[in-house]
């Protein structure tokens, strides 16, 4: 099953501008005595939208032969995203390129939770992101159950 989420008026940074000595003398002349020394320029806008659709599956297991005290978790995820909206212009094509393949399109992680009495402990899991990078992630974490 494939999702399909479109973000009108995504949140995200703008390509850098570079300012003109007229735009800076603007600037300053308006009060922002700083924007003397500012040359490029970039910001947060609402002004583009994006297309992401993917999928994700979550799995856990519970071996029955380790008495239930053994969980196994798996977590996959694939999500391709899109700009479909850059009519003001604002994203070059790098930074259409970093919306388009920076974000990892393939994720997962297999973790381990062994609980011993009241204590539960995870060791040992692993990450992998984008399809090219597998990383090993050791998280060590207990919980105590309250009595």
């Amino acid at each position: 099953m494939t999702m399909a989420t479109m973000a009108e008026d995504r949140i995200g940074i703008t390509s850098n501008f570079v300012l003109t000595d007229a735009e800076v003398a603007d600037l300053v002349a308006a009060g922002f005595d700083a924007a003397g020394s500012v040359r490029n320029i970039c910001f947060f806008t609402n002004a583009f939208a994006t297309k992401s659709q993917g999928i994700d599956i979550v799995s856990t297991f519970t071996p029955l032969a380790l008495r239930g005290n053994t969980v196994i978790s798996a977590v996959f995820n694939y999500t391709d995203t899109r700009v479909t909206d850059n009519r003001k212009k604002l994203l070059d094509g790098r930074r259409l390129a970093e919306y388009a393949y920076s974000l990892p399109r393939r994720r997962g992680n297999v973790g381990v939770t062994q609980r011993m009495g009241g204590l539960a402990c995870s060791d040992g899991s692993a990450t992998m992101a984008a399809g090219t990078t597998t990383t090993a992630a050791t998280e060590r974490s207990s919980t105590r159950r309250a009595a």
